[in-house]
């Protein structure tokens, strides 16, 4: 039956393994990534169970997980780098490295400009925006500030240094100034002029 076979899907996997509920992303410094998550995100760092086959001279590995259990596994992948390895510049210009860079060269968070590359990213709903927005502040973190009026929401948008990978953080709760202003006066709309 559809029941049965849904609850089968899978492996059944244990608490700390691998690949439990995972977010896993190629990133040109995973550390930095995971050391951005657990400064503002509430992630705690752990170690891959993989052995030393899965974080050695060719793969960078580096993970978070929350108290729900979600992990982010974010990889750098050396000997996959066959822009590099084969040598196919210019025609493909980038690896993760080089893709890392140029993402991050145009995004503009700090100045509310949205970039195509924001679309690819992790959600992550948080109780209170507004004391997100005042830590974020207090570090010098640029972020962009988008709201959902029929939804009644609003999100902060992120840069993970050094990754040019992006995580939105989404409430319904943003009452502190400056961030209510900005989520009044930002609506997320992607027909806007930039």
């Amino acid at each position: 039956s559809s029941s049965s076979s849904s609850s089968s899907l899978g492996i059944n996997y244990k608490n700390g393994d691998a690949d439990l509920n995972k977010t896993t992303m190629a990133g040109a410094d995973p550390e930095a990534a995971i050391a951005f998550a657990v400064r503002y995100l509430g992630g705690s760092p752990i170690q891959q169970h993989r052995g030393p086959q899965g974080d050695g001279p060719c793969t960078k590995l580096a993970w978070a997980e929350w108290p729900d259990l979600h992990q982010w596994h974010v990889v750098k992948y050396s000997s996959a780098d066959w822009v590099t390895t084969d040598q196919l510049r210019p025609a493909v210009p980038y690896n993760i490295s080089d893709l890392a860079k140029y993402v991050e060269e145009l995004r503009a968070l700090g100045s509310n400009v949205y970039d195509m590359w924001l679309d690819n990213r992790e959600v992550l709903q948080v109780g209170n925006l507004t004391e997100m927005a005042e830590v974020l502040q207090a570090d010098g973190v640029p972020f962009g500030v988008w709201s959902q009026p029929a939804e009644g929401t609003c999100s902060i948008y992120l840069d993970l240094p050094g990754n040019g990978l992006a995580v939105e953080l989404v409430s319904r709760e943003f009452g502190g100034e400056p961030l209510r202003s900005r989520c009044v006066s930002s609506r997320f709309d992607l027909c806007a002029a930039a």
